[in-house]
């Protein structure tokens, strides 16, 4: 299948989460790169592997409610999103958002978070779709981070230090979703995830 044209569709999408998203970046320690470099990466990787306008759109918007709706504590941008783009795509980005917080409001440990979403995104229920972009979030953020680690080179301490996590727990946090994933759907996008985190594992310092 080819990919999906870029439409006026996905180029309100990305005004839309660019004017967002303003004043967020990467996590590098010498330059600042604007946090819509990654979302139009995962949305690119998404196209190229034959997905959908709505799953493109929610590969856009895939961190908005995490970043944007819950860190800003703005509930109407959630149903605004969900106006202009749609149900599913609303559904889709749901999928793939991380719950931060618990009901009384206390914050859930970063590995206790990582688990449930495992468990929720590889569940045989959830659309293929939102699998996609989950794994195009990490291939993203694997690619991000070797090449930090190449721009930071000697230096590499820097950038690990920048992770909420050790480089090992990162590692297994991509391995565990990696296998998690294989258990129940197959799909080819889940074999670029796979290599993209047999080349973290050669960066891992030596300890």
């Amino acid at each position: 299948m080819p990919p999906v044209p870029f439409t006026k569709r996905i180029h309100e999408a990305l005004d839309f989460a660019a004017i967002h998203h303003t004043g967020q970046s990467r996590k590098d320690p010498d330059v600042a790169i604007p946090y819509l470099s990654h979302l139009f990466g995962v949305a690119y990787i998404v196209a190229q592997h034959g997905c959908d306008e709505d799953v493109v759109v929610a590969a856009i918007l895939h961190d908005f409610i995490e970043d944007v709706v819950e860190k800003l504590n703005k509930p109407e941008l959630r149903e605004e999103m969900r106006q202009r783009f749609g149900e599913n795509v609303h559904m889709l980005v749901d999928f793939v958002t991380q719950v931060k917080r618990r009901p009384d409001g206390s914050k859930i440990p970063w590995a206790e978070r990582g688990e449930a979403y495992r468990r929720r995104i590889s569940d045989p229920s959830t659309p293929a779709g939102a699998k996609a972009i989950s794994c195009a979030d990490k291939i993203h953020n694997i690619e991000s981070l070797l090449m930090a680690l190449d721009r930071h080179h000697g230096r590499e301490h820097e950038m690990w230090g920048r992770l909420k996590a050790s480089p090992e727990e990162q590692l297994r946090k991509f391995q565990e979703l990696h296998a998690c994933l294989k258990e129940r759907w197959d799909h080819p996008i889940l074999y670029e995830l796979g290599e993209q985190i047999r080349k973290l594992m050669t960066r891992l310092p030596a300890k």
